[in-house]
């Protein structure tokens, strides 16, 4: 099974709630040439309203969803990334236990290379404690792009205090997003318009596993 990091659903009902809002707000635009004060205002503060609502909607809802726990031998989709883990093996070393995670990476892009360049990969136990990957030359590289539908296995190597009972993988950010980066895609200067309806669109999607209120998707390990 696959577990998605968002619902299409959700994305529909946000996308459809953005263009009703554009249309909204263009009508007001009209009245308000046509000198229709009274009638702009209603449009407008009522489209305003649940351009507003939605959002702090989305947010409720997003904050009493409970956590997703991934099963092993399943995959997650991080948007069009994805992993599963496929067979984990350990090995104790007095206090610590190393363990070893057989992983298949795989894309579900359909025209762009992807890769986890951008993201740490840790092991959280059940006390919220992180082990942070150890590096293995002799495996590929878990930040390899990959083409559009393709796939690879790899192993991903953790050292972890032998008295944790529950284990889980988990993912951070690799390195902070610069101003540049933030301010142009592929060498090219974004409208400036283009992070407000960004982050509204962040805000907005219903059932989005990357939304602030939501607790994150978690592989169970252990």
């Amino acid at each position: 099974m696959i577990v998605h990091s968002d619902s299409d659903l959700g994305i529909l009902l946000a996308m459809l709630l953005m263009i009703a809002a554009v249309i909204a707000l263009g009508v007001t635009v009209i009245l308000l040439f046509e000198r229709k004060f009274r009638s702009a205002a209603k449009v407008g503060i009522t489209t305003l309203g649940v351009i507003v609502a939605w959002p702090v909607l989305v947010g409720l809802v997003s904050a009493v969803t409970p956590r997703t726990i991934v099963k092993l031998g399943d995959s997650y989709c991080d948007d069009i990334r994805c992993i599963g883990i496929e067979n984990v093996e350990t090995e104790t070393r007095g206090s610590q236990t190393l363990y070893k995670l057989k992983v298949r990476l795989f894309s579900d892009a359909n025209t762009v290379k992807v890769s986890f360049g951008n993201v740490s990969l840790f092991l959280q136990d059940e006390r919220g404690r992180r082990f942070p990957m150890i590096d293995d030359p002799s495996v590929t590289p878990y930040d390899t792009y990959l083409e559009p539908q393709q796939s690879m296995e790899t192993t991903l190597t953790f050292d972890v205090t032998a008295d944790s009972r529950q284990l889980f993988l988990t993912r951070g950010p690799r390195t902070p997003a610069t101003a540049a980066n933030r301010a142009s895609i592929g060498g090219k200067q974004i409208p400036f318009f283009a992070p407000v309806f960004g982050v509204w669109f962040y805000v907005a999607s219903l059932g989005n596993d990357a939304h602030f209120l939501h607790k994150p998707t978690l592989l169970r390990v252990l």
